[in-house]
């Protein structure tokens, strides 16, 4: 009786659920930033600078 009851449980968990959910624990501090920002003030190349902002632009817009 119990394990029908649970199977109709999780049976109707589908059917309520009409869009996909996504949850993941955010932070604010995002380590990959300070690292690109500490990769940053080491280099002058200005070739490698565009491609660190290009990098903190992708890594943004993904926490966006």
């Amino acid at each position: 009786m119990a394990f029908k009851n649970l199977k109709n449980s999780f049976l109707s968990i589908g059917k309520s659920i009409s869009n996909p959910i996504f949850i993941k624990d955010f932070d604010d501090e995002n380590l990959i930033i300070e690292e690109l920002e500490k990769l940053k003030e080491k280099n002058e190349d200005e070739d490698i600078l565009n491609r660190i902002d290009k990098d903190i632009n992708y890594v943004k817009a993904g926490m966006l």
